[in-house]
């Protein structure tokens, strides 16, 4: 069987009428989609789920679909779009006070930099981030 043929936990949670499970099904089948490279299907699902949140007043869930719309933007190769999804997704993630969500949009910011040949922009995001790594104790990042 397809797996998109039976998204069966949104079913369930439209069946029960919880928007916030619709929503973040919604997020993690869009995510999903990116993984297994089918970004059309990719694309179907986050507006929906964004729209959802947005409804909701649930602004860490709005991040997190905006951080994967822009993932999916880059690797389509659409640089500008990008950038205003991760800047979205960094200015919810400043709003909540959410430092690794922070880290990492900032992180991903510099890199569409790099991609774009702005080292000094990317370079400034890196330095900003390296400090809530630390603060974070994540020492990988």
């Amino acid at each position: 069987m397809e797996i998109w043929s039976t998204p069966l936990t949104a079913a369930v949670y439209r069946e029960i009428g919880d928007e916030l499970g619709i929503a973040s099904s919604l997020t993690s089948l869009g995510l999903l989609a990116t993984v297994l490279g089918e970004p059309k299907r990719a694309a179907d699902f986050p507006s929906d789920a964004l729209a959802r949140f947005r409804a909701l007043g649930e602004r860490r869930g709005a991040a997190v679909t905006l951080a994967n719309v822009g993932r999916l933007a880059r690797e389509e190769g659409d640089l500008e779009e990008a950038v205003r999804y991760q800047e979205e997704a960094l200015s919810l993630n400043r709003q909540l006070g959410f430092k690794r969500g922070v880290a990492i949009e900032l992180d991903r910011l510099a890199d569409i930099m790099i991609s774009q040949g702005d080292l000094r922009r990317a370079r400034s995001l890196y330095i900003e981030s390296l400090p809530l790594w630390r603060e974070i104790n994540d020492p990988v990042d």
